[in-house]
C-alpha cells in the first residue's frame, strides 16, 4: 500500500512539475525587449499594423505609433484581398489608412510600393508635403494618369528608384522623370499590356538615353524599341551595369550593336521565345565615342 501511495505521490509531483515546466515556457509578448518588437511589426507591414496589431493593448498601440514602422508603406495584392476587396467604401478605407500610416512616418517616409488602390490623389497628398521619398513603385492597379504622374514626379527631386507599371508611357514622361530626378539610380518600366508602339518605345528610349545619363539599373520589360533604341541607351547611360530586356523581341544582341557598348554592362538579361538566357557580362574596355554611337542612332 505504502509503495502505490509513494507511486501515486510521485506522479502528481511529476504532474505538477511538468504544469509549471510549461508556464515557464510559455513566451510573454509583453516582456520582449523593444528593439525586437519593432522587428516584429516590420515583419507585419503598415496594413497589418494598424487594422489589427495597435488593437492588442495599450503597449502595442503604443509602439505602432513608432515612425520606424513606416519609412517605407507597403501594400500588397494581399491586403487589398484580405482587408478592401468587393466591400463598399473600400477605396475610402484605404485612403485613411494611408494617410495615417504617411502621418506616422513623422517626415521619415523614404519608399512607397503599393500594387493596388493608390491613387493620384494620395500621391498628391505626399508630394504636398515636405518628403524625402527616394523609391517609388506602383503596380498596374493604380488609378493614375501620365499627366498627372508627370505633375507628381516634378516635386520627387530626391527619388532613385522608380518602378513603373501605370498602363501607357509618353515621351514626356521619361524626359520630365530624367530632368525633374536627377539622382535616379534604378529604373523599372513594364510595357507588357500597354499600347505603346514601337515607334513610341523607339522614342522614349531616346529620351532615358539623353536625360538619364546616371542610371545603374535599367528594367524595359517588353518594349517593342529595335537595337537602334538600344543602342542610344547604352551610348547615353555609360554608368549602366544591369539591362533587363525580357520579352523585347525586337532586339537582337548578336546584330549591330557595338561590342564595345555590350561588353561594358555586367549583367544583361534577355528572353529569347520561351526560352530564357542571361549573360553576364564582366570586361569593361575603354569607352569609345559614346556622343558618337548615339547621333549615329538616331539617324
Amino acid at each position: 500500500m505504502g509503495k502505490r501511495r509513494n507511486n501515486a505521490f510521485d506522479h502528481q509531483l511529476t504532474k505538477s512539475k511538468l504544469r509549471q515546466t510549461r508556464k515557464k515556457e510559455v513566451r510573454n509578448w509583453l516582456d520582449l525587449p523593444r528593439e525586437i518588437m519593432i522587428l516584429i511589426f516590420m515583419k507585419l507591414g503598415q496594413v497589418d499594423i494598424i487594422l489589427i496589431a495597435q488593437n492588442v493593448c495599450s503597449s502595442w498601440r503604443k509602439l505602432a505609433n513608432e515612425p520606424q514602422l513606416y519609412r517605407t508603406i507597403t501594400v500588397q495584392y494581399q491586403d487589398f484581398l484580405r482587408y478592401f476587396d468587393f466591400k463598399p467604401l473600400s477605396s475610402g478605407k484605404f485612403a485613411m489608412l494611408f494617410k495615417e500610416a504617411f502621418r506616422r512616418s513623422c517626415g521619415q517616409l523614404v519608399g512607397i510600393s503599393c500594387e493596388t488602390l493608390l491613387d493620384q490623389d494620395l500621391l498628391n497628398y505626399v508630394v504636398g508635403k515636405p518628403n524625402s521619398l527616394k523609391t517609388l513603385k506602383i503596380g498596374m492597379d493604380v488609378c493614375i494618369s501620365v499627366v498627372g504622374f508627370i505633375l507628381i514626379v516634378k516635386r520627387l527631386p530626391l527619388l532613385e528608384e522608380l518602378d513603373l507599371l501605370i498602363g501607357y508611357y509618353t515621351n514626356d514622361l521619361f524626359k520630365v522623370i530624367g530632368l525633374s530626378c536627377q539622382k535616379l539610380r534604378h529604373l523599372r518600366v513594364d510595357y507588357r499590356n500597354t499600347p505603346c508602339s514601337k515607334m513610341e518605345c523607339e522614342r522614349q528610349a531616346f529620351a532615358i538615353a539623353r536625360s538619364m545619363t546616371h542610371l545603374h539599373s535599367l528594367h524595359l520589360i517588353g518594349s517593342k524599341m529595335s537595337n537602334k533604341g538600344l543602342q542610344a541607351i547604352l551610348a547615353g547611360c555609360p554608368n549602366l551595369e544591369y539591362l533587363d530586356l525580357r520579352c523585347c523581341f525586337k532586339i537582337t544582341l548578336e546584330g549591330d550593336v557595338p561590342k564595345e557598348l555590350i561588353g561594358r554592362i555586367r549583367k544583361i538579361e534577355q528572353q529569347v521565345s520561351n526560352l530564357h538566357v542571361l549573360m553576364t557580362f564582366t570586361c569593361r574596355p575603354a569607352q569609345a565615342s559614346n556622343d558618337q554611337v548615339l547621333r549615329q542612332s538616331e539617324r
